[in-house]
């Protein structure tokens, strides 16, 4: 789902682009993460970037 350019199925999905490989590539330099998941049909996107204090 990060990689760039995804679709999960071309049929029923608008085209893709790069928003989520952006999202994941700026947490990881940032030192944090980027997750996502599917569940009942439901697509969530978690970030979590770390505090300066």
């Amino acid at each position: 789902m990060f990689d760039r350019f995804y679709r999960e199925d071309r049929s029923t999905s608008r085209p893709g682009g790069m928003g989520l490989a952006i999202v994941k590539l700026l947490a990881e330099q940032m030192g944090g993460t980027a997750r996502a998941g599917k569940k009942e049909g439901w697509l969530w996107i978690y970030v979590e970037l770390p505090s300066d204090g």
